[in-house]
C-alpha cells in the first residue's frame, strides 16, 4: 500500500509538472517546437518544416519554409504569452500542447497561413484549415515543390 502511494504522488507530480511551466514565455525554437520554463514541447496536431527545409517559389526562386514558419510562430507568440495545456507525449516524450491567445488557437493559425500541416493521426481538428490553406495557395501551398509527406518536423 505505501508503494501504490508513493507511486501515486510521483505519477501526479510528473503530470502536473507542465502545468507549471505552461504560464512562461515561450522561446520558438521552430515553427512547431517552443521552449516554456526550460521544458521544450511541440504543438499538438501540427507538423512543420524544420528550420533548413526549403521550398521553391512559383517564380522559381528558393526559399526556406522553416525559417518563414519560424518567424509566424514568433508574431503569433509576441502579442503575449500563450495558455497551453497538455494534450499528450509525443514518441520523443516530449509534451504536445495546445496553446491559445485570446480564444485564438496558436496551431490553427500556423496550418491555417499555411506554415503547417494537421496531423491528423494526433486530432482532425485542423482538417478544415490545411484545405483553406490549399486552396488560398497560403504558405508553403504555394511553392511548387512542397508535398505534406516531405515534412521532416517531428513524428512524421
Amino acid at each position: 500500500m505505501r508503494y501504490l502511494f508513493f507511486a501515486l504522488i510521483v505519477a501526479f507530480a510528473t503530470s502536473s509538472a507542465f502545468a507549471d511551466d505552461s504560464k512562461g514565455t515561450p522561446k520558438v525554437i521552430n515553427g512547431y517546437t517552443m521552449e516554456i520554463n526550460n521544458t521544450k514541447v511541440y504543438l499538438w496536431g501540427v507538423n512543420g518544416p524544420n528550420k533548413d527545409e526549403y521550398c521553391l517559389s512559383t517564380k522559381g526562386k528558393r526559399f526556406t519554409c522553416g525559417a518563414a514558419a519560424e518567424r509566424t510562430l514568433r508574431v503569433l507568440l509576441q502579442s503575449k504569452s500563450p495558455e497551453c495545456k497538455e494534450m499528450g507525449k509525443a514518441d520523443d516524450n516530449t509534451p504536445l500542447v495546445q496553446c491559445s491567445i485570446d480564444r485564438f488557437d496558436v496551431a490553427d493559425q500556423l496550418v491555417l497561413n499555411g506554415w503547417a500541416v494537421a496531423k491528423t493521426d494526433e486530432t482532425d481538428r485542423y482538417s478544415y484549415s490545411e484545405k483553406t490553406a490549399k486552396i488560398t495557395k497560403s504558405g508553403m501551398w504555394k511553392s511548387l515543390t512542397f508535398k505534406p509527406n516531405q515534412i521532416l518536423g517531428r513524428n512524421k
